[in-house]
Formats: structure tokens, sequence, C-alpha cells
């Protein structure tokens, strides 16, 4: 009888640290994905523009290159020339499967008077879109920052917008 008790407890915990051995192995490659994510301006479309600010519909492309789905909470990212934020961005919850690519839209304000400085000539390695996606994964949540560096026909195609 005792023998029958004894082995029980080894089974469950055996089992148990498999369990939990098995979400830390996920915790630890969703972090490690969710860092190396590739971010990138896809698309925007102005929607309104004043003398101080000019609002965009803009799409975020998220890239995820792991075998984890990512659940992304709240993204607020920024658009920078040269140090100066030139406007700010939020994303609201998504989730992006594994070995995927996901198109998500987001509001986007800018402040023209950044962009007026520049004389309209602003080279495509001194824009960063920066920002922080908070990420919910299994029994923790975590923050992770991105830095993406436009191409020169993103920036091409932003600076043409702002100008109109």
């Amino acid at each position: 009888m005792r023998g029958k008790k004894s082995s029980r407890v080894i089974m469950i915990s055996a089992a148990i640290m498999v369990v939990v051995g098995m979400t830390m192995f996920f915790i630890y490659f969703s972090i490690d994905a969710a860092k190396n994510m590739d971010v990138s301006i896809y698309d925007y479309t102005v929607v309104s523009k004043d003398n101080q600010q000019t609002k965009y519909d803009t799409i975020i492309q998220f890239v995820n290159t792991s075998f984890v789905p990512l659940s992304a909470g709240d993204t607020i990212y920024n658009i920078n020339i040269d140090g100066e934020n030139l406007g700010t961005g939020t994303i609201k919850p998504f989730l992006i499967g594994p070995y995927s690519t996901i198109l998500v839209k987001s509001e986007f304000t800018a402040n023209n008077d950044i962009l007026n400085r520049q004389d309209g000539e602003i080279p495509h390695e001194r824009t960063h879109l920066t920002g922080t996606s908070n990420y919910d994964l299994y029994l923790t949540a975590f923050n992770v920052s991105f830095d993406h560096n436009p191409t020169k026909d993103q920036v091409q195609r932003f600076i043409s917008y702002l100008l109109a």
C-alpha cells in the first residue's frame, strides 16, 4: 500500500515538472520570438490634416519567424527623425500565428512642425520607427521594444503625404 502511494506521488511530481518545464520552454521561445519579430510600415492613408498635425490610418506589418504564436497587447510606437519625435501611433491587441505575417491597423498622429524643419528632405537612414508591445504569454506578461528603419520608398511616400 505504501509503495503504491509513493509511486503516485512520484508520477504526479514528474507530471508537474514536465508541465512546468514545457511552459518555461514556450515562454523562453515566445520572448525570443517577440524580440526578433520584424516590424515595418506597410501603408498609410491621410485622414485629416491641419497646420499643426496630420492624422493617419496606418498599417504596420508584423512578421513572426518562430514556431510560437504570439498574442500582442496594446502597442505604442513613435516615428523619429534625427531623434525628434515626429508623432505617435497606437495599435490594438492582436494575435499572430507561427511563421506568419499580419497587417495591423493603427492610428498615427504626426507633428507637421518637425517635418517642416526638415524642408522635405529626410534621408531614410535618419528615420526610425520605435515602439513597445505588451505580450501576454501563458502565465506571464512582458514588454518588448522594437526598432525599424523604414526604406527610402516608405519615407518618401510618407513625406509626400505630409507636404501635400
